[in-house]
């Protein structure tokens, strides 16, 4: 029971907070240089908010690719925000000489946050792969005598 309400809370999760990246691309565009510009806001994350509305969908029907979909997503928003998170640390390096020690904590946070993610990612993709090929331990291999 507690395992179909998680998979049923994350599907609704997924489908509710998917469409903020269209919002997200709406107030972008306000900052937008050209239509062109904007347009494309709308396009990548109108297709982003549909895959994520699509992926909550595949949870709630315990799809084997929802969760594949899923890490694909996370990804690349971990790839957006981390290369913003960079491009902001260069810029504001270049901008202040004397800043120098606080973009080297910034860097460090991402650097850390990026590795603890990836342990995350790791250890999960882990143990779903081990549920799905379940190895018995040596301890709950029943012995069997064939010398009879």
């Amino acid at each position: 029971m507690g395992i179909t309400v998680k998979r049923i809370a994350s599907g609704l999760a997924w489908i509710a907070f998917s469409p903020f990246a269209l919002l997200m691309a709406v107030g972008a565009g306000a900052k937008a240089t050209s239509d062109a510009e904007f347009g494309t806001y709308l396009v990548v994350c109108g297709a982003w908010t549909v895959a994520g509305v699509v992926a909550g969908i595949g949870t709630i029907a315990s799809a084997e690719w929802a969760g594949r979909l899923k890490t694909i997503l996370l990804w690349i928003v971990a790839t957006y925000f981390g290369g913003s998170g960079l491009i902001f640390a260069w810029y504001m390096a270049a901008s202040e000489p004397g800043v120098v020690d606080r973009v080297l904590a910034l860097v460090t946070a991402l650097i850390a946050t990026g590795i603890a993610a990836s342990v995350v990612l790791w250890t999960r993709h882990r143990k779903r792969r081990d549920a799905r090929l379940y190895i018995p331990q040596a301890d709950q291999i029943e012995q069997v005598d064939h010398r009879r």
